[in-house]
């Protein structure tokens, strides 16, 4: 108690002071004040711990302490459902377009590219990539609009789970985002790679694939760098009208940038 704590104070100057006084037999002023005051120190942490041990005494005994889990663990559990697999693996499936590299235009990247299970067509808004897509508000990219061009920014998540950031044009409001045309957009995988899903596919490559995997389905963007030893390839298709980056790392699609022709 305080009561205590400073009657243990005053005794402590009042021996350092006094001669006589001892302490196990050997006179306290031959004690360093160091000495003194660690083990001063010790009575007072012995106070301050005593009220928590009792605390923790008073649980249920054998109780266990809860281990928080991720984020993405907790919600992938709920939020994506069988039908929303089975439609991403579906499209998996599907065989790759072998046409010359060449010959790739912004119709065929358009048929190429599954976003939710779904072919893109330009242009297209947040709403079009299905329901599993959702802004938030308050994430790593808050929510912001410039008045001046009415393009807007914000964090995206998929089933629940933040999965990037989005840059709209002709967005008046904050509830108008989610059907402005989309004209950048940065989605990061990590958040999946152990969900046993693949949000995207490209040329039916999913977000995992080794070099082998990505020489066959990307055959068509250009590597623009890469480092054999340390597993990274970064990839980029350009027309007039679309940029699409893709990098991976470790054997997995680490991110994705698309931008459109919306593009300010």
């Amino acid at each position: 108690s305080p009561h205590r704590l400073g009657t243990l104070l005053q005794e402590a100057r009042s021996c350092y002071s006094d001669s006589s006084c001892y302490l196990n037999n050997i006179p306290f002023h031959k004690i360093s004040l160091i000495t003194a005051m660690n083990k001063l120190s010790v009575l007072l942490c012995m106070c301050v711990a005593l009220p928590l041990f009792v605390s923790c005494g008073k649980e249920k005994a054998g109780a266990e302490i809860p281990v928080m889990e991720s984020k993405a663990a907790v919600q992938s559990v709920s939020t994506i459902s069988d039908s929303v697999r089975q439609r991403l693996q579906s499209v998996l499936d599907m065989e790759c377009i072998s046409i010359p590299a060449e010959e790739w235009n912004d119709e065929t990247l358009y048929k190429a590219v599954y976003i939710n299970g779904a072919s893109i067509s330009m242009p297209f808004t947040l709403h079009d990539l299905g329901a599993e897509f959702d802004v938030l508000e308050n994430g790593v990219y808050p929510m912001a609009i410039n008045e001046s061009d009415h393009s807007a920014t914000a964090t995206i998540t998929y089933c629940g789970i933040e999965i990037g950031s989005a840059v709209v044009s002709d967005c008046l409001s904050k509830e108008s985002f989610s059907d402005s045309p989309i004209s950048w957009m940065f989605l990061s995988f990590e958040n999946f790679y152990d969900l046993g899903i693949s949000p995207i596919s490209i040329n039916g490559l999913g977000i995992n694939g080794d070099y082998g995997a990505q020489k066959e389905h990307l055959y068509f963007m250009d590597l623009q760098d890469e480092d054999a030893e340390k597993n990274y390839y970064d990839y980029k298709f350009e027309t007039d009208n679309t940029v699409l980056m893709c990098l991976y790392t470790d054997d997995k699609l680490n991110s994705l940038t698309l931008k459109t022709q919306y593009s300010k």
